[in-house]
């Protein structure tokens, strides 16, 4: 998740050991930091500005979501993720995109299609309200 000031990520549903290894890698060298957030790793920057608000940005989020809906896997997430990038002009709508990833074998439900959109910023555009790269 991108974010001004640096980066938020966190490997909630195992990662492949390729991403392991080298999140592994990146923290052992100090290139990015380590902190444990609801029980989970929290990797962020090593700027203690940056992390503090990365921290705070995800307590937020944390007490934000919706109580029993979870992430979906890592490898689901990404898949929604791609699926809203490659098909910009579909519907962005939690149930089509759950609908076209389960067309593709994928398990996801709407709910956490939704919750993949608001954990990554992914809110919903009205007629008014164009998006900031079109401002520019």
């Amino acid at each position: 998740m991108h974010r001004r000031g640096g980066r938020t990520w966190s490997c909630r549903h195992g990662c492949g050991s390729a991403v392991h290894d080298a999140v592994r890698q990146l923290t052992q060298a100090k290139r990015i930091g380590r902190v444990v957030l609801d029980r989970l790793f929290l990797y962020v920057s090593t700027d203690t500005t940056i992390a503090d608000a990365q921290q705070a940005q995800r307590r937020q989020w944390l007490e934000a979501r919706p109580p029993g809906v979870l992430l979906p896997a890592l490898t689901v997430i990404i898949e929604v993720l791609l699926d809203v990038i490659h098909d910009a002009h579909a519907q962005a709508d939690p149930r089509a995109v759950a609908a076209r990833l389960e067309a593709r074998g994928f398990v996801v439900t709407p709910a956490q299609v939704e919750e993949v959109f608001r954990h990554h910023g992914l809110e919903k555009k009205t007629a008014g309200s164009p998006s900031p790269r079109s401002r520019r």
